[in-house]
């Protein structure tokens, strides 16, 4: 499962629980561990894409020569 999907799911989770019928003392559980789970998923995604770009060469790295 992506991380993209991952977070849509989350994301329809929360919107929804007011909706759910749960009871308060559950949801101030709930919520919180689902908003975590979010948080960690987009800094992973975030961490990776830097990781990325800092280990692809740059343009104009590319067009000078090597020494």
């Amino acid at each position: 499962m992506s991380r993209a999907l991952m977070l849509i799911i989350l994301g329809a989770l929360v919107m929804t629980s007011p909706f759910a019928g749960l009871p308060m003392s559950i949801l101030s559980w709930i919520l919180p561990v689902l908003g975590l789970i979010a948080l960690l998923i987009g800094v992973s995604y975030k961490r990776e894409k830097l990781l990325g770009e800092r280990t692809r060469p740059s343009y104009e790295e590319t067009l000078s020569p090597s020494a």
